[in-house]
């Protein structure tokens, strides 16, 4: 599989595994609670946004072979996303990553 293949396959997975957790989200809490590819204060977008007004979690989705690779994919955009200047403070902060 060439580099452009691995990509574009990791971008489908990406997005597939952003929209299912999306829908599961939605049902858990509601479609006016839940927005996806959010706007970040320091650039980037959140891939998913729970919020009921006072409350912020914010989601992450990353696809990698293993665990660890995941969070520090992850780890470093959820906190500035969070604690940026400027930016608004998430009660929770959330990994997603694929299961093999």
């Amino acid at each position: 599989m060439s580099i452009v293949e691995r990509r574009l396959n990791k971008s489908l997975r990406h997005n597939d595994l952003q929209h299912a957790l999306g829908l599961y989200l939605i049902e858990q809490h509601g479609e006016d609670y839940v927005g996806d590819e959010q706007a970040a204060v320091a650039g980037g977008k959140i891939d998913l946004v729970v919020s009921d007004g006072s409350t912020r979690t914010y989601y992450e989705v990353k696809i990698a072979g293993r665990s660890r690779s995941c969070i520090r994919q992850a780890l470093g955009k959820l906190l500035e996303y969070s604690y940026w200047p400027g930016a608004q403070t998430a009660r929770k902060l959330v990994i997603v990553g694929e299961m093999r």
